[in-house]
């Protein structure tokens, strides 16, 4: 009898023992998932916070590629020749036709290649050459001679009576230069050295043809006004 009853009474604490656990175990587990929630909903909150800063940053850095992409400025490129044998050195210059300010580039003697950078807007382009080393502004003896870039300078051929009358017929031969013919009074004539406005948008680069037909533009007035250091032949076809 006594053994029996202490069987008894130990499977009964084995079990009190085991349902105790149990809770204890249920708890823990109830307790711990509570514990992941809670940090899992404190980690969202924070999330929108943490993204917004980078998002923020993300725009700001837009505008401001934004604004240098407005301001961005042009590129006008192309050479230039001369009609002898060696090719000296030259200015060359973008005039914007809205201000009439120029920008102006060098290049040496030899070197044929010029690039300008510029601001969005329409350009006249040419090249000029001084016939002195020292030559300046404020030295009234100073020779210069200039060339625009004209619509003859886009063809690939300008042998043709549009830029050059010798390519027409023989009657027309050197009419352009004879006594008392009058270039920039001859439609013909006036075309062929009329300076081609160059647009340039923002950010474009554009290659110009070889400057060649300007050089040759033919001055129509008396032998002292063309020898004249001051005076530009231009003028008349700039009107």
């Amino acid at each position: 009898m006594n053994v029996k009853t202490t069987k008894g009474a130990s499977s009964k604490v084995l079990l009190f023992i085991s349902i105790l656990g149990f809770f204890v175990v249920t708890i823990v587990i109830v307790w711990g998932i509570g514990f992941f929630r809670r940090e899992g909903e404190s980690s969202e909150k924070i999330m929108p916070t943490t993204e917004l800063e980078p998002s923020q940053a993300e725009v700001n850095e837009k505008e401001i590629q934004t604004g240098e992409a407005d301001d961005e400025g042009a590129t006008i490129a192309g050479s230039v020749s001369y009609p002898s044998e060696n090719l000296p050195a030259m200015e060359v210059c973008a005039v914007n036709t809205a201000d009439e300010e120029e920008i102006c580039t060098h290049t040496e003697e030899g070197e044929s290649e010029y690039s300008i950078t510029v601001d969005p807007g329409k350009y006249l382009v040419y090249a000029v050459y001084k016939y002195e080393a020292d030559c300046n502004e404020e030295d009234s003896a100073c020779g210069s001679t200039k060339a625009y870039y004209t619509k003859c300078d886009t063809y690939d051929d300008s042998f043709i009576p549009e830029c050059n009358p010798n390519a027409g017929p023989p009657e027309d031969n050197g009419k352009w230069n004879k006594v008392g013919f009058i270039c920039y009074e001859d439609a013909v004539c006036k075309a062929a050295f009329t300076p081609l406005a160059i647009s340039v948008e923002s950010g474009e680069s554009i290659k110009l043809k070889k400057i060649v037909q300007g050089w040759y533009i033919p001055c129509n007035h008396d032998t002292e006004m063309c020898s004249d250091p001051e005076f530009d032949v231009w003028a008349d076809y700039l009107e």
